[in-house]
């Protein structure tokens, strides 16, 4: 008898955790849809061949009414970072930063995310541009909640 209330108490302890991880990834997938990437700031620029190697900053704004707060657990990671200039693909940081804090209509600075761009792609688009400043960087977040990759584009 016993067993059977140890039972009951553990099916309905899983099924509330199952509603509650539910309610929390649809709020992520919320903010996600609507979540916007830009960078903020570059430093450390140095050539190791065949690579051009630099740090830096991205900022994440959360437009929506729900506050995005996660440490610890490992339950969301943004996993990496990856830079287009005009739908040319340049570079990547792999980040695997686990714990992210986004207030409701806030922004979080991410800093010191270590890129990595092959020369020949950062040649190119320098022989075939009249400029190339930060602001022509289009950025795109993979971020990963409950194991689940979600894209969000800047």
């Amino acid at each position: 008898m016993k067993t059977k209330y140890v039972v009951a108490i553990g099916t309905v302890g899983l099924v509330a955790l199952g509603i509650y991880l539910y309610n929390k990834a649809r709020q992520f997938k919320k903010v996600f849809d609507n979540m916007r990437v830009w960078p903020s700031g570059i430093r450390n620029i140095r050539v190791q061949l065949p690579y051009l190697l630099f740090n830096l900053d991205i900022t994440l704004q959360n437009p929506t009414d729900v506050p995005f707060s996660i440490t610890g657990a490992s339950l969301v990671t943004l996993r990496r970072v990856v830079v287009y200039r005009n739908g040319k693909f340049l570079g990547q940081a792999e980040v695997n930063l686990a714990g992210l804090e986004i207030p409701a209509f806030g922004t979080t600075v991410v800093r010191d995310l270590p890129f990595r761009f092959e020369l020949v792609n950062v040649l190119d688009n320098l022989i075939n541009a009249e400029s190339l400043t930060v602001n022509d960087l289009t950025l795109s977040a993979v971020v990963e909640v409950f194991g689940q990759q979600y894209e969000i584009e800047g």
